[in-house]
C-alpha cells in the first residue's frame, strides 16, 4: 500500500517523453508500477498551445485482502 507520485513530460502534440518518479510509495514494486503505468500510456490529449508540460500523478495503491 501507498502512494506515488511520477512526473510525466509531454510534448507539444502529446507524446510521453519521459516519467519520472518523484515520490516513493516505499515499495519498489510498487513505484516500479506507477513509472510502467504511465510510461505505458504512451500518448496524452496535446496540452493547450501545443507547448510541451510537465504533469505530476498522485498514485494510490490499496492492497484489499477480502476473499
Amino acid at each position: 500500500q501507498g502512494s506515488a507520485k511520477v512526473k510525466v513530460a509531454i510534448s507539444g502534440t502529446g507524446k510521453v517523453l519521459s516519467v519520472e518518479l518523484v515520490q516513493s510509495t516505499g515499495s519498489a514494486i510498487l513505484d516500479r508500477e506507477a513509472v510502467r503505468i504511465l510510461t505505458k500510456v504512451g500518448a496524452f490529449p496535446p496540452p493547450p498551445a501545443g507547448s510541451a508540460t510537465d504533469v505530476t500523478f498522485p498514485i494510490a495503491w490499496r492492497i484489499d485482502d477480502e476473499k
